[in-house]
Formats: C-alpha cells, sequence, structure tokens
C-alpha cells in the first residue's frame, strides 16, 4: 500500500514538473514529501494504537518515513547547491566570454 503511494507520488510529481521551473519542481516536490511523512506518521500512530505488541510494522514504517525524510533533505538542500554553484558557473560565462579569440 505505502509503496504503491510512494511510486504514484513519485510519478504525479515526474508529471505535474515538466512544466514547472527548478524551484517549483523542489517546492512541489518539498510539500509532497511532507505530506507523505505526516500519513506516515499517523498511520504509524494508528498501528501502534491497535497492535501495541508489533513491533515489525512500526520499524517498517520508520524506515519508510526515514527514507521520505531523506528525499526531503535532498530536496531542500538541490535549491542551495543550484545557487552556490551559480556564482562560478557566472564566474566561468565571464572568464571564457572574455578570453575568445
Amino acid at each position: 500500500c505505502i509503496e504503491h503511494h510512494l511510486s504514484s507520488n513519485f510519478l504525479a510529481v515526474l508529471l505535474s514538473t515538466t512544466t514547472m521551473t527548478f524551484d517549483e519542481a523542489v517546492n512541489e516536490g518539498i510539500q509532497r514529501c511532507n505530506d507523505l511523512i505526516r500519513k506516515i506518521l499517523e498511520l504509524e500512530i494508528l498501528i501502534i494504537k491497535e497492535f501495541p505488541d508489533n513491533e515489525d510494522v512500526s520499524i517498517i514504517l520508520r524506515g519508510y518515513k526515514e527514507v521520505i525524510q531523506g528525499q526531503l533533505m535532498f530536496g531542500q538542500a538541490s535549491p542551495r547547491y543550484k545557487s552556490n554553484r551559480a556564482p562560478f558557473a557566472d564566474l566561468r560565462k565571464t572568464f571564457i566570454g572574455s578570453h575568445k579569440p
């Protein structure tokens, strides 16, 4: 169920981001990751209440949550990486442009 939701969520982001700018796509991905983390937490709480002795399911859900949080951290780091590289890209263009024969 969660695996299907993850893959359909990924496809939805992929399809909806084709016309977005890089920053818009990252923000959309971050929002969807946050929504999915919230749903996993709600499911984990429900399972713990209903099946307090079933530690395996809780461990699996925590694993999914950590994967999503990892994707979220990557998504948040991407714009910073892009913005940190931008000044160097501009310098490179300026340097190469000024040294053309």
